[in-house]
């Protein structure tokens, strides 16, 4: 049952204890070894899951026997029998595999009612349609994720999936892929039912994943994950040189770095070739999630015009895209969707401009009346070096090397009291690492970092901490047994007097004033963020957008003196990122911090930067306000690019 559950972790103790008692040595390893997975295979709820599964079943029965009606009783939700669920709302009782619109008349959750008509959008009248999604729900535990959900994809299209953080995008292809089991509803592929097809059997039918920054293994190299990506065709060594050949051709950069290990290779050469060994898989439908996560515009614009080409060679796309702008540029039709619902099926023109119906779901609650037209807080004019007192961050000469490889070379960089700085490059210019090192999770090799006029290049990164130096990483590192609520209260954790098990023990009253401040804050703090809906939900059962949100509340909650922001609009929608933008300005307004923020939404870092700092290869090649940076040859040439789409991810 793990934190969750009390029963289940004292029946896991019971049983370790038992099993050390009265085995030895090697034998009781065995048996606790098997006894797991044993759990993992038939009851992922852990030990107290399968007291709980005797629990329903045993109300079920004495509800039977008593004739009690279940639907008059206030219950959140029974699992009666097998495959048989119902789920309470403020009407009542309403059946999983009932139509949305009956469930939405008794909810108490706040789904907008302007849905567009999408009566016949999985028709295809030509039947050019090659995969159909028709009335899908879906859930984690009890969280819904996806209600009746339907639209068509016709072959050879490129097929956008947007939409806001929690949706459900990222469901829809595992729902697809045979990773999820949909609650109700059904998907065709090229006119055959899918549904309960394992994920093995659908990519020997041609439905492929790229499942967003984690589609490689990082301890194998280049060579010998494709290699490993080509196991239905090994026999087939025509198609496997061919394929190889149309690898090359279209990722040069992969045959540079062919005998390298994955996990040395940038974000955007992982994804290169996540999309490289799907190629080796005859795909038919190609599902892409987290299109442009953590990537460079440099390395979009190669991935986009790849999939431009793949989509040329008869091969269905269908992507989840956080930027409707960039999304625009690429996909033929989309849906678009709002809290698991669908909202619009179509063109994506709509989606954007004036009176679209896209909008920021979480921190349109979190910003103040206030916009960034006109630099309304921070005049770039004024905020240059000349205009603080002193810096409170500096690197002089800081080097990081790995085997005699140079990550990040002789950097010098200051940020003063007050300043928002943005650090742009190219994937594996050397950004994170600089990060890395400033928060003590590596140590440089040569070089020293100052905070606050104090030497911390040899202080631990938990005290750095407690200095007030604040960190949010480029992924989510939450806790994923802890729901929303949880997190965002342990967030306060620095600002908690007395550290000990006996203080809550006995009651302490300084403690208990502060555990009571802290609940108030905690509560403000996630309707700050809009994040009631997801209060009590795990953070594991969360989008990736979601967990960011979820981490910038904790961020507030922390409250640093000074913020490292590693990408922070990494899986937020476009409607997000821009209201982040504000958001971030009234963080740093509100709280009187530094930021040092790391980038690759361009409008947004250039609007709310006072100074741009651009890496590559681990060297500063740019330092100056945003309007010289972006205009410095350099930095275009190694960085930026020139597709204005790509460029303009977000207004």
């Amino acid at each position: 049952g793990g934190l969750g559950s009390i029963t289940g972790g004292i029946l896991g103790a019971v049983f370790l204890g038992i099993t050390q008692y009265y085995l030895s040595g090697t034998i009781a390893i065995v048996v606790q070894g098997f006894a797991l997975i044993i759990v993992l295979m038939f009851f992922p709820e852990g030990i107290g899951g399968i007291f709980g599964l005797f629990k329903t079943a045993l109300v079920g029965i004495i509800a039977k026997a008593k004739q009690i009606d279940l639907a008059e009783m206030n219950l959140e939700k029974l699992d009666i029998g097998a495959g048989s669920e119902v789920v309470l709302d403020s009407g009542g009782l309403v059946d999983s595999d009932k139509r949305l619109s009956e469930a939405l008349e008794k909810s108490d959750l706040e789904f907008d009612r302007d849905i567009v008509d999408i009566s016949g959008v999985v028709e295809d009248p030509k039947g050019e349609a090659i995969l159909e999604i028709k009335n899908v729900n879906a859930s984690y535990s009890k969280l819904k994720i996806l209600h009746q959900v339907s639209f068509g994809v016709r072959s050879g299209h490129i097929f956008g999936l947007l939409g806001t953080n929690g949706a459900g995008k990222s469901t829809i292809l595992r729902v697809i892929s045979g990773l999820m089991n949909p609650n109700a509803g059904e998907i065709y592929f090229a006119g055959e039912n899918i549904t309960k097809l394992k994920p093995e059997v659908l990519v020997a039918k041609g439905v492929s994943m790229v499942p967003g920054g984690k589609g490689v293994f990082p301890s194998l190299t280049v060579s010998e994950n494709l290699k490993l990506a080509a196991w239905l065709y090994e026999d087939d060594s025509d198609f496997i040189e061919n394929t190889y050949q149309l690898t090359f051709e279209l990722f040069p950069t992969l045959k540079d770095r062919i005998d390298v290990e994955a996990r040395l290779l940038s974000g955007g050469e992982r994804q290169m070739l996540t999309i490289a060994m799907n190629l080796f898989l005859k795909p038919k439908v190609l599902l892409v999630d987290e299109l442009s996560l953590g990537l460079a515009p440099l390395v979009i614009s190669q991935v986009v015009d790849v999939l431009k080409r793949l989509a040329r060679l008869g091969i269905t796309i269908v992507i989840v895209e956080q930027s409707l702008n960039l999304a625009s540029s690429i996909v033929d039709s989309c849906v678009y969707l709002e809290r698991g619902v669908v909202k619009y099926f179509g063109s994506p023109d709509k989606l954007t401009g004036e009176g679209g119906i896209a909008k920021s779901v979480f921190l349109s609650h979190a910003t103040k009346d206030k916009k960034l037209e006109g630099n309304a807080k921070l005049d770039l004019q004024k905020n240059t070096q000349e205009s603080y007192s002193k810096p409170i961050l500096s690197f002089k000469g800081v080097t990081k090397t790995y085997g005699g490889i140079s990550a990040i070379s002789d950097v010098d960089l200051d940020v003063f009291e007050g300043e928002i700085h943005g650090l742009i490059g190219a994937n594996g210019a050397g950004k994170t690492t600089l990060l890395d090192i400033c928060s003590g999770i590596i140590s440089p090799s040569h070089g020293y970092i100052n905070f606050k006029g104090v030497d911390i290049t040899g202080i631990p990164g938990y005290k750095r901490a407690q200095m007030g130096l604040g960190r949010v990483f480029q992924h989510a590192f939450l806790f994923p047994t802890l729901s929303v609520a949880e997190t965002i209260y342990l967030a306060h954790d620095r600002h908690v007097p007395i550290k000990n098990v006996f203080a809550p023990m006995f009651k302490i009253p300084v403690y208990s004033r502060t555990e009571k401040l802290i609940k108030e804050s905690t509560q403000e703090i996630i309707s700050k963020f809009n994040l009631e809906y997801f209060s009590d939900s795990l953070i594991a059962e969360l989008s990736t957008g979601t967990k960011r949100v979820v981490e910038l509340a904790c961020l507030f909650a922390n409250q640093p003196d000074f913020i490292l922001l590693d990408e922070p609009t990494s899986g937020l929608a476009q409607k997000e990122t821009e209201a982040l933008g504000e958001l971030i300005l009234d963080i740093q307004e509100e709280l009187k911090v530094s930021l040092l923020i790391i980038e690759h939404d361009i409008p947004m870092i250039s609007k709310i930067s006072t100074r741009l700092t651009c890496l590559n290869m681990g060297q500063v090649i740019s330092m100056g306000t945003p309007d010289q940076v972006l205009s410095d040859s350099s930095v275009i040439e190694a960085f930026l690019g020139t597709d204005e789409a790509v460029i303009n991810r977000s207004n």
